[in-house]
């Protein structure tokens, strides 16, 4: 839940060359989520891919998760973030905002429509995982 992502982003200054996160289903709500999401991104430059499906991330936190992963290019590798089935409901919304807050040249991948590098696989509730690496 929150209080080990609180405990990840406390270590996470100690681990620079990480490149994968998962976090997968560990009732995460927006707090840890949001404090795992600055960390990694102030101290993991290498850091590809973040898993972060089925756990209790509201839209707000989603976007909130993305502007501090996309900020500045501070993870210039992200390739993947996986936030399949967490409570944010409107997934084209949700898509159009966190692309928003993850700049120019990003893809998110909403179903089967790709609309830019970075691929935000299966956003929302209910739609499939299409070749979701994190499950």
């Amino acid at each position: 839940g929150d209080a080990g992502c609180q405990a990840l982003a406390a270590t996470a200054p100690r681990l620079p060359e990480l490149r994968r996160v998962e976090v997968w289903s560990n009732r995460v709500r927006d707090r840890g989520a949001l404090a795992l999401a600055g960390a990694l991104a102030t101290s993991c430059p290498h850091l590809e891919v973040v898993c972060a499906g089925v756990n209790w991330l509201s839209h707000a936190g989603l976007v909130g998760v993305a502007k501090r992963l996309g900020e500045e290019g501070r993870c210039p590798r992200l390739r993947e973030l996986d936030v399949e089935q967490c409570w944010a409901l409107d997934r084209r919304a949700l898509a159009d905002d966190m692309r928003r807050e993850l700049g120019p040249g990003v893809e998110v991948e909403v179903g089967s429509q790709a609309l830019g590098q970075l691929r935000l696989l299966a956003l929302g509730i209910g739609l499939p995982a299409a070749g979701a690496a994190c499950a």
